[in-house]
Order: structure tokens, then C-alpha cells, then sequence
């Protein structure tokens, strides 16, 4: 199991991933920031970062979780742009 964070525009952003790794999560959180309306997301399950990756390009405006996600002790909140989700 390995802990993860993200960052997402909105609350509805993140119920879009759940489902996606409802059965291989262990615990997850979420962390309104302040005076923003972005939402941080902490979660720990059975998946490489790659994985992630790839359930998060399927996300309709997911763009700012696909550029944020990092595992947590890399975790910085800043978006990664040159990290473009493409779905073949």
C-alpha cells in the first residue's frame, strides 16, 4: 500500500476518480484549502503512480489531479504542466 495526494478543482472532480479505485483503496481524506475552491485528496492504496495516471486521463476536465498527483512525501501541490493527459 502506498499513500498519495492530489489536488482537484472541486469536491465533484474527486467523486468522478472514487469509483475508479473503490476497491483497491485502503483509506482516503479529503482537504478543503483555504479561500480557494480546490480540494486536496490523500488516499493510500495498491497502485503504482502509472496507474493512477491512467485512471485519471478518463476524467473530463481531470486536468488539475493528472498534473498534481505525486506520491505523498513528493507531494507539493504544484501542477506538473508538462504532464498532459492523453487518452488513446
Amino acid at each position: 500500500m502506498k499513500k498519495y495526494k492530489l489536488r482537484a478543482e472541486c469536491t465533484a472532480d474527486i467523486l468522478l476518480f472514487i469509483p475508479m479505485i473503490l476497491s483497491r483503496v485502503k483509506s482516503f481524506t479529503l482537504l478543503p484549502l483555504d479561500l480557494s475552491p480546490d480540494i486536496e485528496f490523500e488516499f493510500t492504496l495498491d497502485a503504482t503512480l502509472d496507474e493512477i495516471l491512467d485512471c485519471l486521463r478518463y476524467i473530463d476536465d481531470g486536468h488539475v489531479m493528472y498534473q498534481s498527483v505525486q506520491p505523498i512525501e513528493q507531494y507539493t501541490g504544484e501542477r506538473d504542466y508538462n504532464r498532459i493527459p492523453e487518452i488513446n
